[in-house]
């Protein structure tokens, strides 16, 4: 369990305070998250690389080749639906495939 400590002067802090003293690990920063997750700050995670895509994700790659694109430019070009595009668009930027430029998305060259 995780939690993000609030200001001790607000009640609205009162919830996150007490999973805190009942053992909840403290959420600062990103890396603590990450680190309850075990995955080690600063390490690259490319665990998509080693094998072929899945065809919704290898359309989705293919839809950024030549230009980033947004989300609802991507919704466009393949047909899924915001949600599944949030997801696999997610996967593929931890797996090293898709990198983000702001509000858009741009396939990575392996």
């Amino acid at each position: 369990m995780l939690a993000i400590p609030g200001s001790i002067f607000s009640r609205r802090s009162e919830g996150c305070h007490a999973l805190i003293r009942d053992g909840a690990a403290l959420v600062r920063t990103p890396a603590d998250v990450l680190g309850e997750l075990g995955v080690l700050v600063g390490q690259v995670v490319r665990s998509g690389d080693e094998g072929p895509l899945p065809d919704g994700q290898k359309r989705l790659v293919e839809a950024m080749r030549d230009a980033p694109r947004t989300i609802d430019e991507l919704a466009g070009l393949t047909g899924l639906s915001h949600a599944v595009l949030a997801a696999a668009l997610t996967e593929l930027e931890i797996a090293g495939r898709v990198r983000t430029e702001g509000a858009t998305f741009l396939a990575v060259s392996t």
